[in-house]
């Protein structure tokens, strides 16, 4: 059996290429989890070093 799956180089909201982690088998970025989380009501910011 061959199975074939779109190969994601980026994260999959914004297809930004820095930053990436992996979740449950797909890259977001660290900016867009901040963004998410602020979405959500969660009050996380991220802290620029």
């Amino acid at each position: 059996m061959i199975i074939l799956r779109k190969f994601e180089t980026g994260d999959i909201f914004t297809g930004n290429m820095e930053n990436l982690i992996e979740f449950k088998g797909k890259l977001i970025s660290k900016d867009t989890i901040v963004e998410l989380a602020g979405i959500a009501g969660l009050g996380v910011y991220k802290i620029k070093r």
